[in-house]
């Protein structure tokens, strides 16, 4: 039996007593992550907080650092399958964005590596096909059994019927009882040690019979020989399959195997960018070209400069023909906050800053002169929160005077709402490829029309 692996879940941004997190998991650990600044110490060294959303290898323990938009208290509602969803999330963004974000994987010999995706792969190819498995083979000329196309190819004379080759004589292999390979030996292992270490992380759920836990790397020899075997294998095999798992096989047990109790890691320190493109994706953002620019000009040598690339550029524009009668459109921004309404002492806290609203006003104002059939256009901030429930409403946002109340309004827009969505609901839509419904757009509009109509009704206590 392989050793048991403890996994330890933590909030990003959420402070953890500094002794306590020594005591518990050692000094070693935090000098490394120190390093990597995947956390950082404050309050004159008296917490330490995870600057990080991902997973966090070390010894027997995996920290599963989870979005700041979870609360303390919310941990005890996460399961494995929440968390594997984050970092397929992750996962997804590194593959199909380019690399403008700090997407961290695990440090070896001064080269990133990151050996997620070789788990993945070697979970997601055993969960398919089983174990690489291994015959006694007998070679013969022609006959009934499969044809053994590359040394068929390689020694026999193809004769070409209208540009097509024919063989008359063909190898064959006759498969006899299955061998026990140190190959073989090897894929076991190796599986083992993925599956009870990372396949919960990654979203996967193996019977406790499904696997051959009987074998361990320890047990088959250091780490040059194990990569010897699968080398000196490598150069024998034909089989695309057979070449796939080897390959990576051997790139596991380099940057793994005897290695374990180092740190390793895979995630991001910029987890608003992923929150943003799941956003951009589900909403079908599609980027407008006319949007206004900075333009530079010059007193003494008399010209003009349009800087393209200083362009008001909104997070989410969504415009359906039929969306809420024509001439609508929702103009949406991706907000990587945990905001929170606090009915005791009347405060918000975690809250975009002001000139984050500005903004989106700004956004507001050059769509209305650049699209002239629009004539109304649904504001919003999108919030990630842990909830059932798809949609919500919670509040909403303006820029005013303070005391003038309505008889001088600095913006004559009405206030952007704010809107928390379902993570659970986010995550797999985008790991389907998946966009938000008709029925569901409506919805929303539906929800943000009828709380415009009761913020008119109520009363507001100023503070």
């Amino acid at each position: 039996m392989n050793k048991l692996f403890r996994k330890v879940f933590m909030v990003e941004n959420q402070k953890r007593d500094f002794n306590e997190f020594k005591n518990n998991f050692g000094l070693e650990i935090i000098n490394e992550l120190l390093k990597q600044q995947i956390i950082s110490v404050n309050d004159k060294g008296g917490n330490i907080t995870f600057n990080f959303v991902g997973v966090v290898t070390y010894g027997n323990y995996i920290f599963c650092i989870l979005p700041k938009y979870l609360d303390y208290y919310e941990i005890l509602k996460v399961n494995m399958s929440i968390f594997s969803d984050i970092i397929n999330v992750i996962k997804k963004y590194n593959k199909e964005t380019p690399s403008d974000m700090d997407i961290l994987t695990e440090k070896i010999n001064d080269e990133y590596v990151s050996v997620i995706p070789i788990v993945d792969f070697l979970l997601r190819d055993f969960y398919q096909h089983n174990y690489l498995s291994y015959f006694n083979e007998i070679i013969s000329l022609n006959g009934e059994d499969e044809i053994h196309w590359q040394k068929t190819t390689d020694e026999m004379y193809a004769f070409i019927i209208d540009n097509t080759p024919y063989y008359f004589d063909m190898y064959r292999i006759q498969r006899n009882e299955e061998i026990d390979t140190m190959v073989n030996k090897i894929h076991k292992a190796v599986i083992v040690e993925c599956i009870e270490r990372f396949s919960d992380i990654l979203g996967y759920s193996f019977d406790y019979t499904a696997y051959d836990n009987t074998i361990l790397l320890s047990d088959l020899g250091d780490k040059d020989t194990i990569l010897y075997v699968l080398k000196s294998r490598l150069s024998l095999s034909y089989y695309d399959r057979e070449i796939s798992v080897i390959k990576s096989l051997i790139r596991f047990i380099e940057n793994w195997y005897e290695k374990s109790n180092e740190v390793f890691i895979y995630g991001t320190k910029e987890f608003e960018y992923v929150w943003e493109d799941i956003c951009k994706k589900i909403f079908k953002h599609k980027l407008d070209p006319a949007m206004p620019n900075n333009v530079w000009k010059s007193y003494d040598y008399r010209f003009l400069r349009h800087e393209l690339k200083q362009t008001l550029i909104p997070d989410i524009v969504l415009e359906e023909k039929d969306l809420y009668g024509t001439g609508s459109l929702i103009l949406a921004d991706a907000k990587y906050y945990n905001i929170k309404f606090s009915a005791n002492n009347k405060t918000i806290i975690n809250k975009p800053g002001i000139g984050d609203v500005l903004k989106q006003f700004m956004y507001e104002r050059a769509l209305l002169q650049s699209k002239d059939h629009i004539n109304k256009v649904f504001n919003i901030l999108l919030f990630p929160t842990l909830s059932s429930d798809f949609i919500n409403i919670i509040g909403e946002v303006s820029i005013e005077h303070p005391g003038l109340k309505n008889e001088k309004v600095f913006l004559e827009y009405k206030p952007i709402q704010l809107v928390t969505l379902s993570t659970d609901i986010m995550f797999e839509k985008y790991l389907n490829n998946s966009t938000l419904e008709i029925e569901e757009i409506e919805r929303l509009i539906d929800l943000l029309v009828a709380y415009t109509k009761k913020s008119k009704r109520i009363n507001y206590d100023e503070y």
